[in-house]
């Protein structure tokens, strides 16, 4: 078994499947765009099967180490060809997949990890490593599709709501934004609650609620973004303010960006990411990268 410290580096789950090849590319890029350490981390276990034979598990995982060692080692020389001055590490544990980058992301700058299939696809087998980690991770996860390209000079996303989550994803992006020159794009989304479904907005008025009017919603975010915007002064800002689901507009949005950034904890409180949450749902759906950045209770 070899382990290295994850503190302050870039840790991708890393098994030479398609899925985690797109995962490592990105995460090698972003690594490489930050001036951050890359680990590329590996758990092939534990055993699927139960055997009785002792020498036989032994035999099996020795043979499972022994492929394993073979994929990391090419898939460090396939990195460090692009990016020679990279500092690589890889770790390589007989241990559950989800739980090494669970406990690895408490210390890591950004655990990254990848998803199998299609959009449609996703949504079927996101209930692996991806959703575990981005479920029960601490810090920044970042979920990359299969077909994702790798960081490009579109915009960054950030949802951006009230919660504490928000205000922890949105100083992620401006970080992002800066490392990188690229434009951030704050979006707030917004629906009205209890109404049924095509209610107008002039009807809940009418009806007697007091909901913000949209200019109120602008200075919401202005007054969000200030402090941020002085520590950033080169980022350049632009305001969306738009009326749906957050999760749905994110990723209509998600073309255009070569990242979106949420929180993982969204106005309700959750304190884990439930079935339908915008963080689930974005991974589920997005054309582009998702970091979901978690909050600790």
């Amino acid at each position: 078994m070899e382990t290295y410290s994850s503190a302050g580096r870039v840790v991708v789950g890393s098994d030479g499947a398609a899925h985690t090849d797109a995962a490592t590319q990105w995460a090698a890029q972003w690594a490489n765009d930050h001036g951050l350490g890359l680990t590329l981390l590996c758990a092939h276990g534990p055993l699927g099967v139960v055997y009785q034979d002792v020498d036989m598990i032994a035999r099996v995982t020795e043979a499972a180490a022994a492929h394993a060692r073979q994929l990391l080692d090419v898939t460090v020389a396939t990195v460090r060809a692009v990016y020679p001055n990279l500092d690589v590490q890889t770790e390589l544990l007989n241990a559950h997949p989800a739980g090494s980058l669970i406990d690895r992301s408490a210390t890591a700058a950004l655990t990254v990890v990848g998803t199998r299939g299609a959009v449609g696809l996703r949504r079927v087998l996101l209930g692996g490593t991806a959703d575990g980690v981005i479920t029960h991770g601490s810090g920044p996860v970042a979920v990359v599709p299969p077909d994702s390209p790798l960081p490009s000079n579109k915009d960054i996303l950030v949802g951006v709501d009230t919660s504490d989550g928000s205000a922890a994803a949105l100083r992620f992006a401006f970080e992002a934004a800066s490392a990188t020159g690229r434009t951030l794009r704050l979006v707030h989304a917004w629906e009205l609650e209890g109404l049924w479904p095509g209610a107008h907005l002039g009807l809940a008025r009418r009806m007697g609620d007091n909901l913000p009017l949209d200019e109120d919603r602008e200075r919401f975010l202005a007054d969000t973004v200030t402090p941020l915007a002085e520590a950033f002064p080169h980022v350049s800002v632009e305001q969306v303010v738009m009326e749906g689901g957050a999760a749905r507009i994110l990723s209509e949005l998600s073309p255009q960006a070569s990242l979106i950034v949420v929180g993982s904890r969204g106005r309700a409180g959750f304190t884990g990411l439930l079935l339908g949450s915008t963080s689930r749902e974005l991974a589920q759906t997005s054309e582009c990268p998702v970091v979901v950045v978690h909050v600790q209770p």
